[in-house]
């Protein structure tokens, strides 16, 4: 299956520089993460030891962890990854059914992130809006949940995928946010800014993008 030689598609071209600067921003946020946080200690801040790993924007503190800098940047571009390669190529149902295989070991890592972005931390000012653990692992659970039933009962991988990768991308703002409320929705923390952007830009353009246009071998 090819593309088709100059056809246009006017719905796609917008999406696909959406979905593409949208990732450029949110795997920008973690190298500026790293920088908002050195910046902050050496403006009097406390300069905390304790290292994270495992989201786009909770991976270093301070000091550089590398392994945990290597992890974070791995799975931030396997998140945007589907996104991506949707917005460049005529993705088929191959490449949509390992979509659905791979979410259900992504959802529990998400999960995972989700819960342990959800408590406030202590070094910042508190949030003004309170995000239980069983709150922040839902969306991610509940996703793979509904894709698994729908697979089951039969609804196709090529109608399936899509929604896959809508999700992927509503899961990648959500994980921004908690991000951002558990460090006090301070309107100092740009990589929280330029993080948010990227996910929202991937998500829109997730919602405008249409197929690429396609022809069969004959």
């Amino acid at each position: 299956m090819n593309r088709v030689p100059g056809i246009t598609n006017p719905g796609r071209g917008g999406a696909i520089w959406l979905i593409r600067l949208g990732a450029f921003l949110y795997l920008s946020a973690l190298p500026l993460q790293h920088l908002y946080l050195r910046l902050w200690a050496a403006g009097g801040g406390a300069a905390p030891v304790v290292e994270y790993s495992g989201s786009v924007v909770h991976t270093t503190w301070i000091r550089i962890y590398w392994p945990g800098f290597f992890i974070g940047a791995v799975f931030s571009a396997a998140l945007v990854a589907p996104s991506l390669a949707a917005s460049a190529w005529a993705v088929g149902p191959r490449f949509h059914r390992f979509l659905l295989i791979a979410f259900l070991p992504l959802s529990v890592v998400l999960s995972l992130v989700a819960a342990d972005l959800a408590p406030h931390h202590p070094l910042f000012e508190r949030s003004p809006i309170r995000a239980a653990k069983g709150l922040a692992v839902t969306p991610p659970l509940a996703s793979a949940a509904g894709l698994f039933v729908a697979y089951v009962v039969g609804v196709p991988a090529a109608v399936l995928g899509p929604a896959a990768r809508r999700l992927l991308a509503g899961l990648l703002l959500w994980l921004v946010l908690l991000q951002w409320n558990s460090l006090g929705l301070s309107v100092r923390y740009f990589p929280g800014w330029v993080g948010a952007a990227g996910a929202a830009m991937i998500l829109l353009g997730e919602i405008l993008l249409r197929p690429a246009p396609v022809i069969r071998d004959s």
